[in-house]
């Protein structure tokens, strides 16, 4: 078997790439290097994120599985890396889940909070403006209908964006009828009500905050435990499951790189391809 790396040459990507480059050898697999979004023969390839259009569309018209590398899901997100396949965020497939939450209590049982039902505000969350996840989003427009739409049912509403946007692109854009908010997210999600996403990974903040919480697109990590349009309402379903789930998706420097990672995540591959 043969993977290829196509990693830019920035210092974190770099950094996962030696860590991936290393698990996947200690399975005997031949790993080879090949510039950014540009195609390369292979049994699988490993990119960061879901930009490198050319390497994905060539992957999928050649039936070749992608591993995805993030960061994790679950915080301190520059702690752990996510690993799934073939997607980014909910679309991806993972290692599954054959411990009975083993993991999930060991690293992250901490970050579950009950769910709560007090009063306050519908807190909508905030992009980075050309994130991948957002490919044929228009997020203003979204975020903005979405303020309508609270607001019409009688919410306040408190916009939190990205923290990124504001730091490195000076985004200080609010939906109009919104009050904006740079707080810490702990802060703001103590005061809400609910929180409303289209995809980020605040959603699983939210959710383990006990904030029910509304997704609006399937890339969602809090997909299954939230509801996914401003009239459907909010849930406080059973997070257990999801949560076992989640603890399986992202992992630590050296799991990646003794091979751990990639034990567990191999099972999701087509039996033709696993190594």
């Amino acid at each position: 078997m043969k993977a290829v790396v196509h990693l830019n040459n920035s210092a974190h990507q770099r950094e996962h790439g030696a860590w991936i480059t290393e698990g996947l050898k200690r399975h005997g697999i031949q790993v080879v290097h090949a510039g950014w979004n540009v195609p390369a023969a292979g049994d699988l390839v490993v990119i960061w994120g879901w930009k490198q259009r050319r390497v994905i569309d060539d992957c999928e018209r050649r039936g070749v599985p992608i591993l995805v590398m993030e960061r994790g899901h679950l915080p301190p997100r520059m702690e752990w890396t996510s690993c799934g396949l073939g997607g980014l965020g909910h679309r991806a497939s993972y290692a599954q889940c054959h411990d009975g939450g083993a993991r999930w209590r060991e690293h992250f049982a901490h970050l579950e909070q009950p769910w709560s039902k007090r009063s306050g505000y519908a807190l909508v969350c905030g992009q980075v403006r050309g994130d991948a996840s957002l490919w044929g989003c228009d997020f203003h427009a979204w975020a903005q209908d979405a303020t309508n739409k609270l607001r019409d049912t009688g919410f306040d509403v408190v916009y939190r964006p990205h923290p990124l946007s504001v730091r490195l692109q000076n985004d200080r854009w609010c939906p109009k009828g919104a009050r904006f908010s740079v707080a810490p997210l702990a802060n703001d999600l103590a005061g809400a009500r609910c929180a409303v996403v289209y995809n980020s990974t605040v959603s699983v903040e939210a959710v383990l905050a006990g904030v029910p919480t509304v997704t609006c697109d399937a890339g969602s990590m809090a997909w299954p435990v939230t509801t996914h349009g401003l009239d459907a309402g909010v849930i406080r379903p059973d997070r257990t499951a999801w949560m076992h789930a989640l603890a399986w998706t992202s992992w630590r420097s050296d799991e990646i790189a003794s091979g751990k990672a990639w034990d567990h995540l191999k099972e999701a591959l087509p039996c033709a391809t696993a190594a």
